[in-house]
C-alpha cells in the first residue's frame, strides 16, 4: 500500500471533479500539438454525493427509452458507423493473459468492483475480466465526444481551431467544463443534443452497454435517464479498436487524436501510463460517487519492433474503491502484465 500513498500525494493537489460541481477549466491549457503549460491547481469544494440511484432498465432490458429525447429511438444518421464486429476468439496466449488478470482481481485485497479489457489491435483478439459488467464512466465517456469533435472538423463543419483547445484541455487535466463545452459544440449549440449525438454514435457501433445521460460532471444538465453514466470495459474498448482502425477518423485526424491522447498531464498518468515504455493514448476518469471512489482509465498502447508499429487497447475500471487510490495497486500491477505480455508476443 506503500505506492497508494505516494499516489497520493501526487495527486493531492488536482481538482476534485465530484457530482453536482462544476469543475473549473484551465484558460492557460494547451492546443493540439504544443507543449501544455502546467496550470495552477484549481480545488472543487467536495460535497456530500447523494445515494447512488438504483438503474431503471427499460423494456430491451438496457435503459429507458424516452421518444424524442434519447437518441436511441431515433434512426442512425447517414454518417453512423456500422456495427463493430465480434471480436476474434482469443488464441491459448491470450487466455493466459486472462487467466493472471482474473487471478490478480480475485485476490487483490481492496473493496471494490473492477473490470478490464484488453484487445489486441493486429488480430482483433479480446479478453476480459467482468468486461461486460456496467460501470460508472467518469470522464473516460469523453473519448466519444474528443471523436464527434475531430469528425466534424474533418467533414468542415467548423474549424479545427475552434475545438481545439478544449480537446487538449479536456485530455491535458480530464478538465469535465472544456468536455461540457464540446458537447454544445458538438449538439450544434445545444448540450444535450451533443449527448445525444455520443449515444448514437455508441449505437451506431453496437455498443449497447455504454449509456450517457449528461456530461461528466454536470449531472444536473441531464436527459433525465439515470443519475450516471455507464460503460463497459468490453465497450470502450469496441470504440477504442474503431477508433484505432480508422473507422472513425480519417487521416491526418485520427492521428492526430491518438498523439493528442499522449499529452495527458503527469499526475495523471498512474495506471495506464504508468512504467510503460510504450507510447500510451489514453483518457481517464476520477470522482467519488455513491460512497466509493470511482477510478477508471482507457487508451490506446502503441509501440515499435522492427520498423512496425503494434498496439493494444486496454480498459481498466474501478467503481465502489474502499479507500482513496485504493485501486492504483491493482490497476499498475494488471497495466504491468497486460504491456508484458504483448511485449513478449511482438519482440
Amino acid at each position: 500500500m506503500a505506492a497508494v500513498a505516494v499516489l497520493g500525494g501526487l495527486l493531492a493537489a488536482l481538482p476534485l471533479f465530484v457530482p453536482g460541481a462544476a469543475p473549473a477549466a484551465h484558460a492557460d491549457g494547451p492546443t493540439l500539438g504544443s507543449t501544455p503549460k502546467t496550470p495552477t491547481p484549481v480545488r472543487t469544494p467536495r460535497i456530500t454525493p447523494t445515494p447512488r440511484a438504483t438503474r431503471t432498465p427499460g423494456p430491451d432490458g438496457r435503459r429507458l427509452v424516452i421518444p424524442g429525447v434519447s437518441g436511441a429511438d431515433q434512426p442512425p444518421s447517414p454518417t453512423a458507423t456500422p456495427a463493430i464486429s465480434r471480436p476474434l476468439a482469443p488464441a491459448p496466449a491470450m487466455q493466459g493473459l486472462r487467466a493472471r488478470l482474473q487471478a490478480a482481481i480475485d485476490s487483490y485485497a481492496v473493496g471494490g468492483t473492477y473490470a478490464i479489457a484488453v484487445t489486441d489491435l493486429q488480430t482483433g483478439e479480446m479478453v476480459s475480466v467482468n468486461g461486460r459488467q456496467p460501470q460508472i464512466s467518469g470522464c473516460v465517456m469523453n473519448i466519444f465526444v474528443l471523436i464527434a469533435a475531430m469528425q466534424d472538423a474533418s467533414w468542415g463543419a467548423y474549424p479545427m481551431s475552434r475545438v481545439q483547445t478544449l480537446i487538449a484541455n479536456t485530455l491535458w487535466s480530464s478538465d469535465a467544463a472544456s468536455a461540457r463545452q464540446l458537447y454544445g459544440i458538438t449538439g450544434g449549440g445545444a448540450i444535450l443534443k451533443g449527448v445525444q449525438r455520443v449515444q448514437s454514435m455508441a449505437d451506431g457501433l453496437g455498443l449497447r452497454d455504454v449509456f450517457i445521460d449528461h456530461p461528466p460532471g454536470y449531472p444536473n444538465e441531464s436527459l433525465g435517464l439515470d443519475a450516471n453514466n455507464w460503460v463497459t470495459a468490453e465497450d470502450v474498448n469496441g470504440m477504442l479498436a474503431a477508433l484505432y482502425g480508422g473507422r472513425l477518423l480519417d487521416e491526418p485526424y485520427r492521428t492526430q487524436l491518438l498523439d493528442a491522447m499522449t499529452r495527458v498531464r503527469p499526475e495523471l498518468n498512474y495506471l495506464l501510463g504508468s512504467g510503460l515504455t510504450g507510447l500510451v493514448s489514453h483518457k481517464n476518469g476520477f470522482l467519488f460517487e455513491g460512497g466509493g471512489w470511482v477510478d477508471n482509465d482507457a487508451g490506446i498502447v502503441r509501440f515499435t519492433r522492427g520498423g512496425r508499429e503494434y498496439a493494444y487497447a486496454v480498459t481498466f475500471l474501478a467503481m465502489d474503491v474502499d479507500g482513496y487510490l485504493g485501486d492504483v495497486v491493482l490497476g499498475q500491477a494488471l497495466t504491468r502484465m497486460t504491456w508484458e505480455h504483448f511485449s513478449a508476443a511482438y519482440p
